[in-house]
């Protein structure tokens, strides 16, 4: 998958966008369905007394040469960074939405192999569809 590039003309202000702007326009690799959520971005900015529509978060994964290495330079061979991304956010790399009308799961997980112990956020929870 591909980050969407941050659109000047977009309705929302900076402080309110959840996606790190230095993954802007990068490519990843979907590692893990999160769940749904309120989309953040809109929480911010709607009537509380109004539901926000859910939308999928993802964990995906950055070759961090691909985002901070300048050129010619070696950053580690596959070192990466993972960040959660709400679907909005996200197209297939042929520039394509990642869902389909009938709203079915999104982007295809590609398998990845990563050796890490996972950590809490500490100040909050995520909560799987089921929960």
């Amino acid at each position: 998958v591909r980050v969407k590039s941050f659109d000047f003309a977009c309705t929302w202000r900076k402080p309110h966008l959840r996606t790190p702007g230095y993954i802007f326009g990068q490519r990843g690799v979907v590692e893990e369905f999160i769940g749904c959520y309120a989309n953040p971005e809109l929480v911010a900015f709607a009537d509380p007394k109004v539901a926000s529509p859910k939308c999928r978060l993802y964990r995906v994964r950055f070759l961090m040469r691909d985002i901070w290495t300048p050129k010619g330079a070696d950053f580690g061979g596959e070192d990466s960074i993972t960040a959660e991304v709400y679907e909005p956010w996200l197209e297939l790399e042929d520039g394509s939405a990642t869902h389909g009308d009938d709203g079915a799961p999104a982007p295809k997980r590609t398998k990845v192999h990563h050796h890490h112990e996972h950590h809490d956020h500490g100040d909050h929870k995520h909560v799987s569809p089921a929960e």
